[in-house]
């Protein structure tokens, strides 16, 4: 399946302890999260799927990251062609950019934003894969679907931008809302 502008195509746990992130993942959910770093100068492992791809990765939290305010966190990787483009835009609804838009060799350009409430998400241009290389993940409408169920999300309009600022009924709940909802909708309202 090809990605499609705010398609979800890659998740990264960031946490202090990824051999326990690892024990737990492996036996909780099924997954095959890798020993070794594939980075340089970095520790980040692979969180490897059943048919031997890839749909994840496990970056480790250092003192450093911790000491200016990171904290263990799930962020997802939202598909954008324009990565600069969709940054102007988050910025002009509200969002943030935490770190602007980049290179990452080998990789793509990325950007790590906040919608308007601070929720934080990457948006990302990949490199096309090229032989031996992992493609990067695709998740269905149904499965963003029934990830949100349980919030009583509902699509309101489409406005053709990345992000818009959804109508939400409980601001408590909104960034719940948006986060589940932008693999299918550019918007979304939450019901009581």
């Amino acid at each position: 399946m090809p990605n499609h502008r705010g398609n979800f195509i890659w998740y990264e746990l960031i946490t202090p302890d990824p051999s326990a992130a690892k024990r737990f993942y492996d036996a909780v959910v099924g997954w095959d999260i890798a020993t070794e770093s594939v980075a340089p100068g970095i520790e980040y492992r692979m969180i490897r799927r059943s048919d031997g791809g890839n749909a994840g990765g496990v970056l480790t939290l250092t003192d450093e990251m911790m000491s200016n305010g990171a904290r263990p966190v799930w962020l997802g990787y939202l598909y954008t062609n324009d990565v600069d483009a969709a940054v102007e835009a988050i910025v002009a609804e509200g969002g943030s950019a935490m770190m602007p838009p980049w290179d990452q060799p080998g990789v793509g350009r990325l950007a790590m934003v906040t919608d308007a409430d601070g929720a934080p998400f990457y948006l990302m241009d990949p490199l096309p894969p090229r032989a031996g290389r992992t493609r990067l993940a695709t998740f269905s409408p149904s499965m963003s679907r029934s990830m949100s169920a349980g919030m009583n999300c509902r699509p309101t309009t489409r406005t053709g931008r990345l992000p818009s600022t959804p109508s939400i009924s409980d601001g408590a709940k909104r960034a719940a809302c948006r986060w589940a909802k932008w693999a299918t909708t550019s918007s979304c309202s939450m019901t009581a």
